[in-house]
């Protein structure tokens, strides 16, 4: 039997514990949940969703974008609540990251994503930039990076205690919050964590998560286009800004996926904790789910045939607090 939530038609049992969620755009009108205990895919046809692509989801908060009308705002699922966002052109921009200060039902949130311009003739980047706002604000404010001293190559950005932590290349570059809202860049850089899986694969995916006031970074190791094969972890020191690689995260669970990521304790949602959870981003119809256990050091994985998503809707997790 489905969920309903103000007349509308959810998944069985989706508020009570983590989905799959994938938006297709205006080219299907059904949003794709996946349930990733059975591997069961439904597709149910949600109004405020219908037509819209997700950027992503943090705290229970979907960041969704009307390419049509420009519209952009957050959608609370349990309430179906929304909180307005500046109107947003795209022009062919890519969102990469994105994060938030705080919860977007809190007046003071601030929401910064970072991004890079796609030019279709040539195929290229042509620019990298910044672009934040306080809700409320009327637009975007919109600061470009340097190409060799900022580009950023991370999956997944933090905002705590009023920086921006963004991954670079072999680096985190920390930006200051309020300086981006008033449009300056100040940054500062801290060195990222030498790799310590060997031997080193071609290819690595790194992941910022903010958790109970810790900074960690998890990477992703696989070659090529090919399956996850391993991961580690590292906890930030912020006083002197050095990085240790840890075994445990002991009571919290992530979450991981293109450009977001939600940490939760575990008790709160339903599922193991110790646990890192990982849908990765990924062109081909077979998808994995991951599963990182770090009591016993294992990785399991499930299979599942989804579409390909529009090129800027993430698949992104949905957890749900009990």
């Amino acid at each position: 039997m489905a969920a309903c939530k103000n007349g509308k038609s959810f998944p069985s049992d989706f508020f009570n514990q983590p989905w799959i969620i994938q938006c297709h755009g205006g080219n299907k009108h059904t949003t794709t949940f996946i349930d990733p205990k059975k591997i069961n895919v439904e597709e149910k046809e949600i109004y405020e969703i219908k037509g819209k692509l997700c950027f992503g989801c943090i705290d229970e908060w979907l960041f969704l974008w009307d390419e049509q009308s420009k519209e952009c705002f957050f959608l609370e699922l349990n309430s179906l609540s929304k909180v307005p966002l500046p109107p947003l052109p795209r022009e062919y921009n890519i969102m990469t990251t994105f994060s938030l200060s705080s919860s977007p039902n809190h007046s003071d949130c601030i929401i910064i994503f970072t991004g890079a311009k796609f030019e279709l003739e040539t195929n290229e980047v042509t620019e990298r930039f910044i672009m934040c706002c306080r809700l409320h604000d009327e637009k975007w404010t919109k600061l470009l990076l340097d190409e060799d001293d900022q580009r950023l190559v991370g999956e997944t950005c933090v905002i705590l205690d009023g920086k921006l932590y963004a991954y670079g290349i072999d680096e985190v570059i920390v930006f200051d919050v309020m300086s981006l809202l008033e449009g300056r860049i100040d940054t500062t850089t801290i060195t990222g964590p030498i790799m310590a899986i060997y031997p080193p694969t071609d290819m690595v995916s790194t992941h910022l998560v903010g958790s109970c006031g810790h900074i960690y970074l998890v990477r992703m190791y696989k070659y090529g286009m090919g399956p996850t094969i391993n991961m580690d972890i590292y906890r930030l020191d912020t006083s002197s800004d050095k990085w240790s690689r840890v075994n445990s995260i002991g009571e919290r669970t992530f979450f991981l996926s293109h450009r977001c990521y939600t940490s939760v304790c575990a008790l709160d949602v339903g599922v193991p904790c110790n646990c890192i959870y990982y849908v990765p981003l990924c062109s081909e119809k077979e998808r994995r789910i991951y599963k990182f256990c770090l009591d016993d050091h294992t990785m399991t994985f499930s299979l599942l045939s989804i579409e390909q998503t529009e090129h800027e809707s993430s698949v992104c997790w949905f957890v749900p607090r009990r």
